[in-house]
């Protein structure tokens, strides 16, 4: 195509040449014939020039090369414009609650509230609560956030993830929280009427490696608390009285770090309620929590570190005139939940 156009514009320039060539000829040969006639007669002789046809392959060539080579020169135009490529877009978290913005609202008419999630490709949150980061680890945070109606006391845990797990809660944006607690384990944390409180959820690397797993959230808004639901507030047992026997909804019940104090090796330590005993006579005693309907352990120990936890029961020698103290607990041993309706028996052993 491009061969067949320039041989058109070549064969062109040629016959323009030629024939200007030729009336250039026929003009010169007027002009001489116009001076030898004044040399002889002195008379002006017109001359009708003839046009003819100069050969193409001789007449022309170096103009005719000339525009060819002009037209063999490529034209140079400019490339069309186009739009920068865009940056790729940040590939968004696996975990919908991986940040604080994406925190899951909790309705605090609906709890106790669960949720089950795998954290293994949430990122960490190291400026989030620096009370609480000070020494550990901030890995695989998920957010949640609470607002009560009115003063509560709440229970948070991750207690059944498979990782080491810590809470902590914070009021306000981030930036200027204002900080709330953090605890490792299920814990109780007074929240305050009518302000958003927001709840983190994090792998604090405590077992040493690894980043998040399979995490288990529970959020609840416990109720009236049993009237011995501290240690401070233990209900005495008279040890002339046995058997004691009580019924007790501890569903209200919280968590104390005192509780955590007192060495019992559960897998978890939730809805205690405890009671004082001080025998007028060295026995053997036995508590039982059996009949609950829910997963209850007892413990029975004159302190912190000194006493044994059974799941149900035990049995457990007395001194007289030892204070002792006596407590039963939800141990989780059912998968989650809070207390329950507790069934407490104590009753001295026949020797």
């Amino acid at each position: 195509m491009n061969d067949r156009r320039f041989a058109t514009r070549r064969l062109g320039g040629t016959r323009r040449v030629a024939l200007i060539a030729g009336s250039l000829a026929m003009l010169a040969a007027a002009c001489g014939s116009d001076a030898s006639s004044s040399d002889t007669s002195g008379e002006a002789e017109v001359t009708t020039p003839v046009a003819t046809d100069a050969p193409d392959d001789t007449t022309g060539g170096d103009v005719a090369t000339t525009l060819e080579s002009v037209d063999d020169d490529p034209i140079e135009t400019e490339p069309p414009a186009t739009d920068a490529p865009e940056a790729p877009a940040e590939p968004e978290s696996a975990v919908a609650n991986d940040d604080y913005a994406g925190a899951i609202v909790i309705d605090p008419a609906a709890t106790p509230f669960t949720d089950s999630l795998d954290t293994t490709e949430a990122t960490p949150d190291p400026d989030a609560i620096p009370e609480c980061f000070e020494f550990v680890p901030v890995d695989a945070g998920v957010w949640y956030s609470l607002t009560p109606e009115t003063d509560s006391r709440v229970l948070l845990s991750a207690f059944g993830s498979d990782y080491s797990w810590e809470v902590a809660v914070v009021i306000g944006e981030p930036g200027s929280f204002e900080f709330v607690g953090c605890r490792p384990f299920t814990r109780e944390i007074e929240f305050a009427g009518g302000i958003t409180h927001h709840i983190l959820i994090y792998d604090n690397q405590e077992d040493g490696g690894g980043n998040g797993g399979q995490t288990q959230v529970t959020v609840e808004i416990l109720g009236d608390a049993p009237p011995n639901d501290l240690i401070a507030d233990a209900a005495a047992i008279d040890p002339t009285a046995l058997p004691f026997a009580e019924t007790v909804d501890t569903t209200g019940a919280g968590v104390a770090i005192e509780d955590f104090e007192l060495g019992c090796p559960a897998p978890e330590v939730v809805a205690t309620v405890f009671y004082s005993f001080t025998p007028d006579r060295d026995m053997r005693i036995s508590v039982s929590a059996e009949g609950s309907d829910f997963s209850a352990g007892v413990a029975v120990g004159a302190g912190p570190g000194d006493g044994e936890c059974r799941p149900s029961a035990i049995e457990y020698d007395v001194e007289a005139g030892v204070p002792y103290l006596i407590w039963a607990f939800d141990d989780q041993d059912d998968g989650g939940g809070n207390g329950g309706t507790l069934e407490l028996r104590v009753d001295e052993v026949a020797a």
